[in-house]
């Protein structure tokens, strides 16, 4: 793979073995919609799930919550578009329609992921999902830690993310 400097080649050789190894993890385990679609799902099911639990665990999901938005957010971001708008877009799309929108192409259109021929492959998603849990988890141990010495004064962890 060429290029006009070390570093430009270096560059496209790397993602070139990226593209190989996205395509071997979609041929091995599947796709799903992209754009950040199914983060909006699991976001979704999550808030319905915290009127189910109370306390830490309530906490827990409020955090993980949090931190599954940060990929639409960065594609947001990216494609210019103001962040929390299009969040606020993709959820409400989500709550009323059954299609699977997210954040497409370089003009970052709101648009059905799966209509865009935009997938994830799975095994990729299933590593970033877990990451997240441990990333809520590690933030929620800290916070329980650090509540408890400063007497409850810590309040919500959500705002550490």
């Amino acid at each position: 793979i060429g290029g006009v400097t070390t570093e430009l080649s270096a560059e496209r050789e790397r993602v070139a073995k990226d593209g190989a190894a996205a395509l071997s993890a979609a041929l091995a385990g599947g796709v799903v919609p992209g754009g950040g679609a199914n983060e909006i799902t699991i976001f979704i099911h999550l808030e319905n799930l915290l009127d189910e639990i109370t306390g830490h665990e309530k906490e827990g999901v409020e955090v993980f919550r949090e931190a599954i938005l940060c990929i639409p957010r960065q594609l947001a971001e990216n494609g210019g578009l103001p962040v929390e708008d299009a969040i606020k877009k993709l959820i409400e799309d989500r709550h009323y329609k059954s299609d699977e929108r997210g954040i497409i192409g370089g003009d970052a259109e709101l648009k059905n992921a799966g209509d865009e021929g935009v997938f994830d492959p799975v095994p990729i998603k299933i590593q970033a999902f877990k990451t997240a849990v441990h990333t809520a988890c590690a933030i929620l141990k800290t916070h329980i830690i650090l509540d408890t010495r400063d007497g409850g004064m810590m309040g919500n962890p959500v705002k550490y993310i």
